[in-house]
Protein backbone atom coordinates (compact mmCIF):
# COMPACT_ATOMS: atom_id res chain seq x y z
CA UNK A 1 0.00 0.00 0.00
CA UNK A 2 2.99 2.40 0.97
CA UNK A 3 4.55 1.91 -2.58
CA UNK A 4 1.34 2.37 -4.54
CA UNK A 5 0.55 5.09 -3.00
CA UNK A 6 3.86 6.89 -3.22
CA UNK A 7 4.61 5.85 -7.08
CA UNK A 8 0.55 6.83 -8.44
CA UNK A 9 1.53 10.30 -8.38
CA UNK A 10 4.51 9.92 -9.91
CA UNK A 11 3.22 7.80 -12.61
CA UNK A 12 1.93 9.17 -16.24
CA UNK A 13 -0.72 6.73 -16.43
CA UNK A 14 -3.02 8.44 -13.93
CA UNK A 15 -3.07 11.87 -16.16
CA UNK A 16 -6.32 12.15 -17.77
CA UNK A 17 -7.25 13.21 -21.25
CA UNK A 18 -10.06 14.91 -22.96
CA UNK A 19 -11.42 13.94 -25.62
CA UNK A 20 -13.60 15.67 -28.11
CA UNK A 21 -15.92 13.94 -30.79
CA UNK A 22 -15.91 16.23 -34.12
CA UNK A 23 -19.45 15.86 -35.82
CA UNK A 24 -18.54 14.22 -39.83
CA UNK A 25 -20.33 17.31 -40.94
CA UNK A 26 -17.61 20.23 -40.37
CA UNK A 27 -14.39 18.43 -42.02
CA UNK A 28 -14.54 18.05 -45.44
CA UNK A 29 -11.89 15.89 -47.34
CA UNK A 30 -8.77 17.16 -48.14
CA UNK A 31 -6.90 14.48 -49.97
CA UNK A 32 -6.79 10.90 -51.02
CA UNK A 33 -3.51 9.21 -50.67
CA UNK A 34 -2.33 5.36 -51.60
CA UNK A 35 -0.37 3.36 -49.60
CA UNK A 36 2.90 4.97 -51.08
CA UNK A 37 2.02 8.07 -49.82
CA UNK A 38 1.18 9.28 -53.70
CA UNK A 39 -2.41 11.58 -54.50
CA UNK A 40 -4.91 9.48 -56.14
CA UNK A 41 -8.09 8.75 -57.40
CA UNK A 42 -10.96 6.75 -56.24
CA UNK A 43 -9.44 3.13 -57.41
CA UNK A 44 -11.59 0.19 -56.82
CA UNK A 45 -9.63 -3.39 -54.87
CA UNK A 46 -6.41 -0.80 -53.46
CA UNK A 47 -6.21 0.34 -49.84
CA UNK A 48 -6.59 4.13 -49.84
CA UNK A 49 -5.77 6.61 -47.30
CA UNK A 50 -8.86 9.44 -47.00
CA UNK A 51 -7.28 12.56 -44.91
CA UNK A 52 -10.14 14.96 -43.44
CA UNK A 53 -9.86 18.63 -42.21
CA UNK A 54 -10.07 17.45 -38.97
CA UNK A 55 -6.68 15.41 -38.70
CA UNK A 56 -9.06 12.52 -39.14
CA UNK A 57 -7.97 9.28 -41.47
CA UNK A 58 -10.06 6.70 -42.92
CA UNK A 59 -8.44 3.46 -44.55
CA UNK A 60 -11.00 2.43 -47.23
CA UNK A 61 -10.81 -0.54 -49.82
CA UNK A 62 -13.94 -0.41 -52.03
CA UNK A 63 -14.21 -3.67 -53.68
CA UNK A 64 -15.80 -4.01 -56.72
Amino acid sequence: NFTSNFLFPLLPCNNTTDITEFSKEERQLIKIIDILGRSSDVITNSPLFYIYSDGSVEHKIIIN
